[in-house]
């Protein structure tokens, strides 16, 4: 689907702004996990949540492009995640950035 997406220039506008980026970093996903408990039991916050925590990769998805994500968060915390991301065929470029990223938070602590 992104493949015939591009073919139809949907993106091409945003293509074109994200060009002169090496990567960009976005969450991997916009919110915390939820207790799997609440998730099971009422199906229509299960969709909400299944569709919002989809929502960065899919956007990704449908330019095309690749993406790795780095966990980011605090000891005991809820695991979160920071995805670095680039345009279709940016792949090396993104592994190359995503380890200096991962160098750089590593020294955080």
């Amino acid at each position: 689907m992104a493949g015939s997406a591009c073919a139809l220039g949907c993106p091409a506008p945003a293509r074109a702004r994200l060009q002169g980026f090496d990567a960009w970093l976005l969450p991997t996903v916009p919110l915390l996990a939820s207790p799997l408990a609440e998730l099971e039991a009422d199906d229509d916050r299960f969709s909400a949540t299944n569709a919002l925590a989809l929502r960065n990769p899919s956007v990704l998805n449908f330019f095309d492009g690749c993406a790795l994500t780095l966990p980011c968060g605090e000891p005991g915390a809820l695991p979160v995640g920071l995805s670095v991301a680039g345009l279709h065929g940016a792949d090396a470029r993104v592994l190359r950035i995503g380890r200096a990223v991962e160098a750089v938070l590593a020294t955080a602590d």
